[in-house]
Order: C-alpha cells, then sequence, then structure tokens
C-alpha cells in the first residue's frame, strides 16, 4: 500500500479553555492542518497529532480512538511505540502518530473517527475525516528555463532545469539522460560544480539543477535534442533539450606530406609549398596570410589572399620566401599564419639556408690570395 504522510494542525480546544489576555489560549487542546484529507483507494494515511498544554499544571491523559471503521487498522504512536496516554508538562507539548490501514477493496466513501484525551477533568477530543475517492495521481515535472540554445560545436551548452515535486512526500529524484553518439551530458547543482546523479526535492518544492551538453568535436550544424528524464518510485517525467549547433570553421596550415621544412638559397627566391584544410562545419571566409620571419627576410604569398574555403576541402598556397644575400648557412624558424573571420591557424616551418657556390669559391680565392701575400711576406722579410 501506498503511504499519505500528512502533519497536522486545525484545532479543536476543551469547553473550559478560556482566553488569556496576552498569551493567547489557554488550556489543553489537540491539533491537525488537515482534519479531512482525501486518498486513492489503497492508500494509508498518518496523520501527525499534537497535544498541546497551555498555562496549566502537568498532566496526563488517556488516549483512545473512537468510531474507527469496521475492518480499518488504526495505530497510536509515541517515538514511535504504541502508545495509550501521553503526558504534557506546562507550556509544553507531545508529539503522536495516528497510522490508518484501510482494508483492500474499501468502498469509497467518507470515514469519519475521533481522537480523545482525558485526564482527571479534562477531556478533548478532535474530529479526523478520510476521503477514499479519486485524487489525482502523483507526478514529477521538469520545467526547462529555456529549452533551446544556440552554439557551436566548441560550446558548451547549460540547461537550467526546475525538478518540481508534485509526488505528495518528499523524493529522491533520479536523473538521466538520452542524447545523441558522442553528446556528454552532466547534471550539477545550481551555482555549483558538484555532480549529480539524484537530487532531493520537498513535497510540493522545487529543485533547480544545470544539465550541460557537450557535442564531440568536429560536430555538423544543425539541431540536436537531448531527452532529459526524472524519476522517484512510479512517477516520472521527461523534458526535451534542444541544440542548435551552428557550422564553425576549423583551419589546418601544413606542407605536402606533412613536412613542415624546406631549404632556401641566400639571396634567391624560393618557393615553399603549403596547404591549408578545413576541417570544420562551416565555409572558412576571407583568408589572408602573413609570416613572421627574421630580420631582413621578406615572405610574400600565391595567392595573398582567399575569399572562401568549403568544409571539407583544401587549399595550395606558396610562401615565397627570401633570405638576404648575407645570410649565414644554417636553420631559421618562419612563422606562417592564415587567418579568417571565425578562424585561423599558425604553423612553425624550419627552413634551411644554403650559401651559394659562387660566393663559396671567391672565398675560397680570398682565402688562397690571402695565404700568398703571408708567404711572400715571409720570404721577403725573413732574409733580413
Amino acid at each position: 500500500m501506498h503511504t499519505v504522510l500528512l502533519t497536522i494542525a486545525a484545532v479543536l480546544f476543551i469547553p473550559i479553555a478560556a482566553l488569556a489576555q496576552d498569551k493567547g489560549y489557554e488550556g489543553l487542546w489537540l491539533s491537525t492542518p488537515y482534519p479531512s484529507v482525501q486518498v486513492a483507494p489503497g492508500d494509508d494515511v498518518n496523520f501527525d497529532l499534537t497535544v498541546h498544554n497551555n498555562g496549566l499544571p502537568p498532566q496526563r491523559l488517556a488516549l483512545n480512538l473512537q468510531g474507527v471503521p469496521e475492518g480499518w487498522t488504526a495505530r497510536l504512536l509515541g517515538g514511535g511505540r504504541p502508545v495509550s496516554a501521553v503526558f504534557v508538562g506546562p507550556d509544553q507539548t507531545a508529539s503522536l502518530r495516528l497510522e490508518l490501514e484501510p482494508p483492500d477493496g474499501v468502498p469509497k466513501g467518507e470515514y469519519r473517527m475521533t481522537v480523545r484525551a482525558r485526564g482527571g477533568t479534562q477531556r478533548i477530543e478532535l474530529p479526523l475525516e478520510v476521503v477514499i475517492g479519486d485524487t489525482p495521481s502523483a507526478r514529477l515535472e521538469l520545467k526547462p528555463e529555456l529549452p533551446i540554445l544556440p552554439g557551436t560545436p566548441d560550446s558548451t551548452f547549460s540547461f537550467s532545469v526546475d525538478v518540481i515535486n508534485e509526488i505528495g512526500q518528499d523524493a529522491l529524484v533520479a536523473l538521466s539522460a538520452e542524447a545523441p553518439r558522442g553528446f556528454q551530458v552532466a547534471f550539477k547543482e545550481q551555482f555549483g560544480s558538484q555532480r549529480l546523479t539524484s537530487v532531493a526535492v520537498e513535497a510540493g518544492k522545487t529543485e533547480t539543477v544545470e544539465v550541460e551538453v557537450r557535442p564531440p568535436q568536429g560536430t555538423a550544424a544543425g539541431s540536436y535534442t537531448v531527452t532529459v528524464r526524472a524519476a522517484a518510485g512510479e512517477a516520472a517525467a521527461t523534458t526535451e533539450l534542444t541544440l542548435e549547433v551552428s557550422g564553425q570553421p576549423e583551419l589546418r596550415l601544413s606542407a605536402p606530406g606533412g613536412l613542415l621544412s624546406g631549404s632556401v638559397e641566400a639571396g634567391k627566391q624560393t618557393p615553399l609549398q603549403l596547404v591549408l584544410h578545413n576541417a570544420g562545419s562551416a565555409p572558412a571566409q576571407n583568408l589572408r596570410f602573413s609570416a613572421s620571419q627574421p630580420r631582413g627576410w621578406e615572405i610574400a604569398f600565391e595567392p595573398e589572399t582567399l575569399s572562401t574555403l568549403p568544409p571539407g576541402e583544401e587549399a595550395e598556397v606558396q610562401a615565397l620566401v627570401t633570405a638576404p644575400t648575407e645570410a649565414i648557412a644554417g636553420d631559421y624558424m618562419l612563422t606562417l599564419r592564415a587567418e579568417g573571420e571565425q578562424a585561423s591557424e599558425r604553423a612553425e616551418f624550419r627552413v634551411t639556408v644554403r650559401t651559394s657556390t659562387l660566393w663559396g669559391a671567391v672565398g675560397l680565392l680570398v682565402i688562397a690570395a690571402a695565404v700568398a701575400v703571408l708567404a711572400l711576406a715571409v720570404m721577403r722579410f725573413g732574409r733580413r
């Protein structure tokens, strides 16, 4: 059987209760906020009762139930154990629980009973009513603040979703999601980083959770739906979150064969072959090429710009590199860049400088001439 939990505070006073000047009501009474409740067939009912003693000496009150319908099981509990009496000191209260278990197949209708407490000349009672009939089904509700969010494949889509508990009792709500393949979904506490698999929601209350969704790298432009589920016992709810993914270009700059190196001859313009690839999901627009090079070097590009590069395609570009004539032979690093409206890429190229063989021959002649002059000088001045 299902259990309906109720906390009670409607008040019935003893006949001799009097109204004090500034203290409120004085006397003994029983209270319950909902003395008449409606439940579905097969549900149990639990009432939390309170006995009040306001301004009177300590009281020992015997307890009993009157008018319990035939076939019903009724128990009065105090501290979790069956009780038949209660003690309340001056200006104190005592808590009780009345558990009612209707028999299987009980007809729909109104069932009345009374809780009575007696002590000496004091008598108090509280009528209760249980109406068995059709009741709204217990349910959960998921309500996203914004069910549709735009972004790019690199975005983290963060949805705020309210979890509304209309079950009728506190619940631990399990959370899960169904997303397209490769999409990552995480539940987090609102304004926090703690990951969640469930959230505790009090009866009739709402808790807000953050649902973070990350598309896989290279996701094509389009709409993607993530289904979020919440469950607590037999109650369940779903909602759909939509990701509007816009395309985004992704540039990769390299050389044929992937080898980012080459060689040039000092003082001579040398073309370096480059390949620009768009690995994204949208065209790369208004591309222009630039470079950072050592002092005295000159670098130009053919073509200098590209108006568009569709996704999945590549373009060949030449970097025309001229090292200065006086450049020393060795390795140098060049930074080559491709920049567009929504994407950019840079690559480091190692360039080896070779000096001209003509200049090598000239250098050898100069060295030979210097050696000859030195030898003649030694011969001439060595005889003196």
